[in-house]
């Protein structure tokens, strides 16, 4: 039996909680949540907080997924980026002040 080193990759999807006010500024688990919505992924919550929004009459939520970040490792390096960004030219001659 052959042993095959596998690295698993970042899920490509979070689980998230969309949760829309139905006055802007409305607190409730240690947040203000706007009448446009906020999303915010189910992690950063606790099961007490969630209970505590999906109980809330002022409150709708959705449950939902969002893009996953990519990790650290996955990220190109700030030299990368610096390096494939094209240099500033100077075009013809600087303009003489009147």
């Amino acid at each position: 039996m052959s042993t095959q080193n596998q690295t698993q990759a970042a899920p490509e999807f979070v689980e998230a909680v969309r949760v829309v006010a139905k006055r802007d500024g409305f607190r409730r688990a240690g947040r203000a949540w706007s009448a446009s919505g906020t999303v915010v992924k189910r992690s950063e919550l606790t099961e007490k907080q969630i209970d505590a929004l999906c109980a809330e009459p002022n409150l709708v939520v959705q449950f939902t997924e969002i893009p996953a970040e990519p990790r650290a490792e996955d990220k190109p390096k700030a030299e990368d980026e610096a390096a494939k960004k094209p240099e500033a030219k100077e075009s013809g001659k600087a303009k003489e002040k009147k």
